[in-house]
C-alpha cells in the first residue's frame, strides 16, 4: 500500500477522505481532511518542545520549507524563526502540525494524530494570544496564523479555511500596525511568504486584499536592494492590481446583467480602456522580463520562472473577463485570440510541467496558472495533461487541490454543454 500524497498519482474524483481511512481509495488511506477535526479519536497529549519527537517533527517542518520555497528565506527559515519557536507555543505547535502531517505521509502514519492535535492545540494557543494582544505578541501571532495557514492548504480539501487565515488573520494584525523601515529578517521573511498566499488568494477567490494599500503593495516590500529589477514582485503586483480590478468590473457586469446590457455605454468604454492599460502593463513586464531572460540566462532571479508563468495566467485571467456578456464585442477591450488562447495554456502547461519536475517551488502556487489555462483546455489532450499535472500537485502534499480539480471539471462541463468540445490544441 503507498503513502500518500507525495506518491503515484490518483484520480481525485475517488477520493474520499475521512479520520479513519474508511472509505478511502486504497491508495489514499493516509490522507485526511482536516475538517473532520478527529473530535472522537482518541489523540495522545501533545509532545512539548522537549520530547524528542516534538523536536523532530519541528525539524520536519522546515525541511519542507527548504524543499517548498515560498521565497528566498525559506532555506534558512528553520534558523532564523528558532527563537519564537522556543517562546511562543502557538508558533511551536503549529510548526509541529505541518512536521507531523508530511511525516505522516512519508511512511509514519502514527504521527497523523500527533499532527491534528499539534494544529489543534495551536489553534488554541493562538486564540488565546489574541485575548490578551499586545505589540509584543505580534510576531508570534502573525507566524502562527501564516503556518497554520500552510497547514490547510497541505490538509484541508475544501480550501475554505486557509483564506481565513490570510484575510481575518494575518491582514487584521497587520492593518493595525504600520509597516516600519529597515525590519528584521525574520519578519521581511514573513511579509514575502504572505505577499505571495495572499494575492494568490485574492486573485483565485475574486475577493479585495490589503495588499492594494501603497503601503502594502509587494512591489515595496519584495524588492530587494541587491538586485535592480524583481520579477516576482512586479508580477505580484500586478496580481493585486487587476484582481483589485476585476472585483469592480465584475459588480459593473452583474449590474449590467440586471439592465438587460443597457448599462451606459461611457461606463463600459472605462473598464474597457482600463482592461487595456493593464494590458500594456503585462506587456511592458514581460519585455523587461525576456530581456533578463537573454542576458541572464545563467543567474536569474529567485522564482525567474513562477514570474514568467503568472504573466500568462494574468493575460487569460484579464482577457477572460470579457468574455461573458456580447455587450463587450462592440467595446475597446483586451482581447486574446483563438491561436493565443492555445499558445498560452500550452506555454501554462509546459512551464507548470517543467517546475514541478525540477521542485524547489510550492505546487500549491501553479494552482492559479493551471486554473486560468482550464478556460482555454477544450481539447481532451489539455484536459487530460491538465488533470495529470493538478494530481502530481496533490501528490506533493497539497490536498487543497482537490477544490482546484472540481472547480475545474465544473467548467468544463458548462463548456462542454454550450459549445461541445472542439480541438483547439
Amino acid at each position: 500500500m503507498q503513502n500518500a500524497p507525495y506518491q503515484d498519482s490518483v484520480d481525485l474524483s475517488l477520493t474520499v477522505v475521512g479520520p479513519t481511512g474508511k472509505g478511502l481509495c486504497p491508495r489514499d488511506r493516509n490522507v485526511v481532511d482536516v475538517s473532520t477535526r478527529m473530535s472522537h479519536v482518541a489523540i495522545p497529549a501533545i509532545f512539548t518542545n522537549e520530547d524528542a519527537v516534538g523536536l523532530r517533527c519541528v525539524d520536519l517542518c522546515f525541511d519542507y520549507f527548504r524543499r517548498d520555497q515560498f521565497n528566498i528565506a525559506s532555506y534558512t527559515l528553520g534558523r532564523d524563526i528558532r527563537p519564537l519557536l522556543q517562546s511562543s507555543a502557538s508558533v511551536r505547535s503549529a510548526a509541529m502540525a505541518i512536521g507531523a502531517l508530511n511525516a505522516s505521509r512519508l511512511g509514519n502514519p502514527a504521527l497523523l494524530t500527533v499532527a491534528y492535535r499539534s494544529y489543534q492545540h495551536s489553534m488554541q494557543a493562538l486564540r488565546q494570544s489574541i485575548d490578551v494582544y499586545d505589540h509584543s505578541s505580534r510576531e508570534a501571532v502573525l507566524w502562527t496564523s501564516l503556518l497554520l495557514g500552510v497547514f490547510e492548504l497541505l490538509a484541508d480539501s475544501s480550501g475554505d479555511a486557509w483564506p481565513k487565515h490570510m484575510l481575518y488573520g494575518v491582514s487584521r494584525i497587520l492593518k493595525t500596525t504600520r509597516s516600519v523601515d529597515g525590519p528584521s529578517s525574520l519578519h521581511r521573511a514573513f511579509i514575502e511568504m504572505f505577499s505571495i498566499l495572499e494575492a494568490n488568494r485574492a486573485i483565485m477567490y475574486g475577493n479585495t486584499t490589503m495588499l492594494a494599500d501603497a503601503e502594502w503593495e509587494p512591489s515595496r516590500h519584495l524588492s530587494r536592494g541587491d538586485v535592480a529589477w524583481c520579477p516576482m514582485s512586479e508580477i505580484l503586483t500586478l496580481v493585486v492590481c487587476i484582481s483589485t480590478w476585476s472585483v469592480g468590473f465584475l459588480e459593473h457586469c452583474e449590474r449590467l446583467g440586471e439592465a438587460g446590457g443597457t448599462i451606459g455605454e461611457a461606463v463600459g468604454q472605462y473598464f474597457g480602456l482600463e482592461g487595456i492599460e493593464l494590458q500594456t502593463r503585462l506587456n511592458d513586464w514581460y519585455a523587461n522580463a525576456s530581456q533578463i531572460e537573454i542576458t541572464h540566462e545563467q543567474s536569474r532571479p529567485f522564482h525567474f520562472r513562477l514570474a514568467m508563468l503568472y504573466h500568462q495566467a494574468l493575460v487569460i485571467y484579464l482577457c477572460g473577463q470579457f468574455e461573458y456578456y456580447s455587450y463587450w464585442n462592440e467595446q475597446p477591450r483586451p482581447v486574446l485570440s483563438r491561436q493565443e488562447a492555445s499558445y498560452a495554456v500550452a506555454t501554462v502547461l509546459d512551464a507548470v510541467d517543467d517546475i514541478i519536475s525540477s521542485r524547489g517551488t510550492p505546487g500549491v502556487l501553479l494552482l492559479f496558472p493551471l486554473r486560468m489555462a482550464a478556460l482555454h483546455a477544450s481539447s481532451t489532450e489539455c484536459r487530460e495533461q491538465l488533470s495529470d499535472l493538478l494530481n502530481r500537485i496533490y501528490w506533493q502534499g497539497y490536498v487543497v487541490t482537490h477544490r482546484v480539480l472540481k472547480d475545474v471539471r465544473e467548467v468544463w462541463a458548462y463548456m462542454d454543454s454550450t459549445a461541445g468540445v472542439v480541438d483547439i490544441g
